[in-house]
């Protein structure tokens, strides 16, 4: 019994004070109205039209809704949340889905949990090259309806060629003003609200094979960071010696990462379990998606491939050598010690130069923000940035974001990072330990204590004890 107590007291201490939890963020909707339609619908369908005459450099939507939500932007689906009882809500990187003339931004909304009329919480930004800012925010016109088939055609709902006119405006929702708990979301915000900075960089010789690295100082340990990262090819992530983006397995003809251990995958593992970081990322994402583009994908539908792939046979389209790569977001903070901290991106391509594209910052207990980017800065060779001994050799600068063949990179968040090496497992084994003989410790002083007041000796009641606990085990 005192043993069980020990254990559950020990696995409670290990998860509230020293198991890492995720962060949560509460998203700002600033100057957005609950919208809802004029009549009582609990199945609502919202949408609003956006023009624009360049690409944009930076777009991002914010939504919340009661329940559950679909965002659709020009007939693809963005993502999507379900929560009973619950304002469910999302951030998403929308840029690499508009396009010049018309945009339809889209929102679908079922209430099923409380009685009335569905509603829905937006908030929007869109910058484009030029510095001009277009801002969305849910009020009276956007347009809503409570049934696709408002106008009879071969349409959908979301197309651009529906004339909205003949839908009705939405109205604000009696709910405004009140104070409403929405729920909060797993990735912050400012990855996508912060705009994009940083350069792509190269190796002087242009290899296919590249180490970069770089420090950067925090004030104390586990300090919220984060890194987003593209390359031209497969790239391993380290943070003070420890590996963060998942393992990836070598390429067809055998070629490791450089000066770096390169595990293996099982012959039974498939493509779609695999996980290359920012080049081949098989996380969960709002669009379905696979690590290697079939011949009929649209460039923006695709996520990059693993480089060193076989050709395919004569007479069939072979998948490109060099497809669209992702700006993919990681936490690191469980990593970051006080000080100077070292990170390292190993990059291997089988058929291009090796290049990275990086930016992140840190959270200040204040609440300011210290961002760090990829730059001529930062070091390219065989060692680790901090090494006196290592050779001083810097990267080429190529150019900023939207500079290269495919655009401004599509934004991936909410990286999940597996965290049990065997630090973290011996730590919580001594926690536990600890905890239980603590627990022990304690039963024992109790026993001493008592059979001092009955002047008894300690062993016989600590042996009294134990039976009828034992007793009591047994009738429970």
């Amino acid at each position: 019994m005192v043993l069980a107590c020990g254990l559950l007291l020990g696995y409670y201490v290990q998860q509230t004070y020293f198991s890492q939890k995720q962060r949560q963020y509460q998203l700002d909707f600033g100057d957005a109205q609950w919208i809802e339609s004029p009549e009582v619908a609990p199945v609502a369908y919202f949408r609003k039209e956006v023009f624009l005459s360049v690409p944009p450099v930076q777009a991002w939507l914010e939504v919340a809704a009661i329940d559950d939500y679909e965002v659709i932007v020009n007939g693809r689906s963005i993502g999507k949340e379900v929560g009973l009882k619950t304002r469910v809500a999302g951030i998403y990187d929308i840029k690499k889905r508009l396009k010049v003339g018309t945009n339809v931004i889209a929102v679908s909304s079922t209430r099923t949990s409380y009685p009335g009329s569905a509603q829905i919480l937006v908030r929007g930004f869109i910058k484009e090259p030029s510095g001009k800012v277009t801002s969305l925010i849910s009020d009276e016109h956007w347009r809503v309806t409570s049934h696709k088939g408002i106008v009879a055609g071969s349409e959908e709902w979301t197309s651009p060629l529906v004339d909205e006119q003949l839908w009705p405006n939405a109205r604000q929702s009696a709910i405004n003003g009140e104070s409403i708990p929405i729920a909060w979301v797993d990735t912050n915000p400012l990855l996508l609200q912060l705009p994009t900075s940083g350069s792509w960089i190269m190796a002087e010789n242009a290899g296919t094979e590249a180490v970069f690295s770089t420090l950067i100082n925090a004030d104390h340990a586990r300090e919220e960071t984060w890194i987003q990262l593209a390359s031209s090819g497969d790239v391993d992530l380290l943070v003070n010696g420890h590996l963060v983006t998942p393992a990836i397995p070598p390429s067809s003809s055998g070629r490791a990462l450089p000066h770096l251990a390169a595990p293996s995958a099982s012959s039974s593992q498939i493509p779609e379990e695999t996980q290359s970081g920012a080049s081949a990322s098989a996380i969960e994402t709002p669009a379905k998606s696979t690590s290697a583009a079939s011949s009929t994908q649209k460039p923006e539908e695709t996520q990059p491939a693993v480089s060193g792939q076989a050709s395919p046979a004569r007479g069939k389209t072979s998948t490109p050598l060099f497809e669209p790569p992702v700006l993919s977001a990681y936490d690191i903070s469980y990593w970051i010690k006080k000080g100077p901290n070292t990170i390292v991106a190993a990059i291997r391509t089988e058929h291009v130069p090796a290049t990275l594209f990086a930016n992140g910052f840190l959270v200040r207990d204040d609440g300011s923000i210290e961002q760090f980017e990829t730059s001529s800065a930062w070091q390219v060779g065989d060692q680790l940035a901090g090494n006196q001994a290592a050779r001083s050799e810097r990267p080429i600068e190529l150019g900023k974001d939207g500079t290269a063949p495919w655009g401004y990179l599509k934004q991936d968040l909410a990286r999940s990072i597996d965290r049990s090496d065997f630090a973290t497992l011996a730590k919580s084994c001594i926690v536990i330990s600890l905890t239980v003989i603590l627990t022990v410790a304690v039963w024992l002083l109790v026993s001493a204590i008592a059979a001092d007041r009955r002047r008894e000796p300690c062993f016989p009641i600590t042996i009294r004890d134990f039976q009828r606990a034992g007793h009591f085990s047994r009738s429970l």
